[in-house]
């Protein structure tokens, strides 16, 4: 009984302690704390639509908040467009790293081309194969038309957010969103007419 009671007591200290720190912490750090509890899922779930591997995600995710924490020190302002726009970089830097390491393996191994895997979008059913005819499309249209449509509809970034992302003005973004819908409805009906 002594036990649980010593246990709860030190319970009580550790929660008075943190209380003393966060009450001791600076507006920067409060600032910072609350952006990366409001905004660390979503930036993380961004990445990992685009890498499609948990990992890969996380450490870019964790890689995005520590740039935010040097701008932060800097005092800089770092703000939710300002992280999907890091993100979109360090995905970009880690596929050009990523792409160069395969041609390295290429060459080595004395292969010039790769064989991809043929995808037949017919294959499955029901919602499994809604998601490869969705897959194939957006993997159709070019980067900025694919860029638009995940990042409003998949990361359900407002217009704003996404004219930050893809530095453009909003009406910009309207007006590229409009077109990659059109273009991505487009190739949608050219597959359903294969199929």
């Amino acid at each position: 009984m002594l036990g649980v009671t010593s246990l709860a007591a030190d319970s009580v200290d550790w929660v008075e302690e943190s209380d003393l720190i966060a009450a001791a912490a600076s507006p920067r750090d409060r600032r910072f704390s609350e952006l990366f509890q409001a905004h660390h899922p979503r930036v993380q779930a961004y990445l990992l639509r685009r890498t499609q591997d948990r990992e890969q995600a996380r450490d870019l995710a964790a890689e995005v908040f520590r740039l935010a924490w040097e701008r932060a020190l800097a005092n800089g302002q770092p703000d939710p467009p300002w992280l999907f726009v890091t993100a979109r970089n360090l995905l970009a830097n880690a596929r050009r790293a990523s792409d160069r390491a395969d041609r390295l393996r290429l060459t080595v191994a004395g292969e010039l081309t790769r064989d991809p895997q043929p995808h037949s979008p017919g294959q499955g059913d029901g919602l499994a194969d809604l998601r490869e005819r969705v897959r194939v499309c957006l993997d159709a249209l070019p980067e900025p038309q694919r860029e638009v449509l995940m990042a409003h509809y998949w990361d359900d970034l407002s217009g704003a957010e996404c004219a930050a992302l893809l530095g453009c003005s909003t009406p910009a973004v309207w007006m590229r969103l409009s077109r990659a819908r059109a273009a991505f409805q487009s190739r949608y009906s050219e597959l359903e007419d294969q199929t």
